[in-house]
């Protein structure tokens, strides 16, 4: 009975040693390479728009026909001006912070008649996010879509939304920044 209770023991699965990882999972497309922030700027006849790669939102939009007060030599008025940039940034996707907030994203931008295209776009651990802005030529509005696509065999449990703008300094002595 000692012998075969010896055995019995021998043959127990012995705990992993912590030098071995379980396998990563395996995904239809790898993560985009993380690099060195670059910031990608697009200008229109209204707009300055710079995007940055570092998280892939948009960090600054000014109104190239509008100053920030009516003083004359005063600066182009920045609607938009990111000091940090995170996943609060804006045009970001909250519920995918921890992949995401620090990821590198790819920046590509074309041109197709009066419009500027810029695709923002990034895979981490299975998911996809995909980031299109279309800016007119010659008007104060542009289009934006965001595309969340699940490359993983199982559902993403996050509850996720997409933040536009977020933490925007104002000047509340300044009515043209309300």
């Amino acid at each position: 009975i000692s012998e075969a209770t010896e055995k019995l023991e021998t043959s127990k699965p012995q705990p992993e040693k912590e030098t071995e990882k379980a396998p990563k999972a395996i995904y239809s497309v790898s993560d985009t390479p993380e690099k060195e922030a670059k910031k990608i700027e697009v200008k229109t006849k209204v707009f300055r728009l710079v995007f940055n790669s570092k998280g892939g939102i948009l960090e600054t939009l000014e109104l190239l026909d509008f100053k920030k007060n009516y003083e004359e030599k005063s600066p182009i008025y920045k609607l938009i001006d990111r000091l940090k940039n995170n996943a609060t940034g804006c045009f970001a996707v909250l519920g995918l912070e921890e992949s995401f907030s620090n990821a590198t994203f790819e920046i590509n931008t074309s041109k197709m008649e009066s419009n500027h295209i810029i695709i923002v776009q990034s895979v981490k651990s299975g998911i996809k996010v995909e980031k299109v802005f279309t800016i007119h030529e010659n008007e104060y509005d542009f289009d934006f879509k965001i595309i969340v696509t699940n490359l993983r065999s199982s559902d993403i449990k996050n509850n996720l939304k997409v933040v536009g703008v977020s933490d925007m300094e104002f000047d509340f002595h300044d009515t043209n920044s309300l």
